[in-house]
């Protein structure tokens, strides 16, 4: 595995195509295979973020005081389960089914 993950940001046509380039899908796809992960550093949109992140973080601060809340891999860890939002307004299709990780796994 390389010290640093490896970092691709997408061009402006493929962020607008939806399509990721030969060159950058073959670097996604070596970078995969030799170090389990790669990173597409602009594929998802840092204002969908923000919006799910004002929308669940008021409820991990609430499910993490509750005693019944379901703790992965024991209580001792602070990791808990929290359900994913599905209201509308909340589904965006690069944090659900981005598009560009599916080519890089396909």
């Amino acid at each position: 595995m390389s010290p640093q993950p490896t970092q691709i940001t997408l061009t402006p046509a493929e962020l607008t195509s939806q399509k990721i380039s030969s060159h950058n899908l073959q670097s996604a796809i070596e970078a995969l295979h030799r170090d389990g992960l790669v990173v597409l550093s602009n594929a998802v949109s840092t204002g969908h973020l923000d919006k799910l992140n004002e929308r669940m973080v008021p409820e991990a601060k609430t499910l993490y005081e509750r005693s019944s809340t379901h703790r992965n891999f024991g209580a001792k860890t602070g990791n808990i389960q929290q359900e994913p939002v599905l209201e509308k307004d909340y589904v965006f299709q690069d944090v659900v089914a981005n598009p560009f990780a599916l080519q890089v796994v396909e």
